[in-house]
């Protein structure tokens, strides 16, 4: 198409020229980048708090769909649970055993009294399928 080289170049070659920076716009992105950097100093610490409300609310959920009952000593074992946890970690146990220890082995055994104790009072388990 272009035999010489040079023309070619020179047709390829187009200058767009640059319009000056406005300050006002500088600004703007300055404090746009503000708000981004504040918003994420909270949104990130807050996420694990949120994490953990909304396991609560789900356990609520669960026990009360489940049994009828809005069970507020569910918050009673998960403390308990927790309890047990920083208890072991803090005699020295490492982590994982402290995690078996809290929550396959204890959590079972509050929820088992819980039962055990709410069939003895009423001479019939709670969540019984019959009415």
């Amino acid at each position: 198409m272009f035999r010489d080289a040079s023309a070619a170049s020179a047709r390829s070659v187009v200058v767009v020229p640059r319009r000056p920076p406005c300050p006002a716009r500088e600004g703007a992105e300055q404090r746009l980048g503000d708000r981004v950097t504040q918003f994420l100093s909270y949104a990130i610490p807050g996420l694990p708090y949120g994490c953990v409300f909304a396991l609560m609310a789900v356990g609520l959920v669960l026990t009360y769909q489940t049994s009828g009952v809005f069970n507020l000593a569910y918050g009673a074992q998960a403390y308990a649970s927790a309890l047990i946890f920083y208890v072991c970690v803090n005699a020295g146990w490492p982590s994982w055993a402290a995690f078996l220890a809290a929550v396959v082995v204890v959590a079972p055994l509050l929820v088992w009294r819980w039962t055990a104790f709410s069939t003895a009072s009423s001479g019939r388990p709670r969540c019984s399928s019959s009415s």
